[in-house]
């Protein structure tokens, strides 16, 4: 028997898995099909959605090694005992790159997205 796909939980389950619809399916010569297939038929080429965009977007930038330096640099001025001059003076450049950085992929993705369409 097929699993049921009404409902909210079920939905969410085969869009977040990709499950595939696996049962007997019957097609009459008049061109029916019971049971009806319930899977999209869609191909999506984006990286992101919106749970996933900021911890992707940080993960891939702090890969290299300058952003980490940048960032270790940054976080060392937070202790009182390793200050050496204003924060904004090692946060600024980092933050600038960063927004910069997202704001050009979430453009990118947004193009590919709509290219989907």
């Amino acid at each position: 028997m097929p699993r049921s796909t009404s409902g909210c939980w079920p939905r969410l389950r085969q869009y977040l898995f990709n499950e595939v619809q696996t049962c007997n399916r019957t097609i009459s010569l008049t061109g029916s099909v019971y049971p009806p297939n319930q899977q999209r038929n869609l191909v999506s080429n984006t990286k992101y959605n919106l749970l996933t965009f900021i911890p992707v977007v940080l993960f891939n930038q702090f890969k290299f090694f300058l952003n980490m330096f940048f960032l270790l640099t940054a976080l060392t001025q937070l202790v009182p005992a390793l200050k050496v001059g204003l924060v904004i003076t090692y946060l600024g450049p980092l933050l600038l790159v960063l927004t910069l950085t997202m704001a050009k992929e979430a453009a990118d993705d947004y193009k590919r997205y709509r290219r989907d369409l």
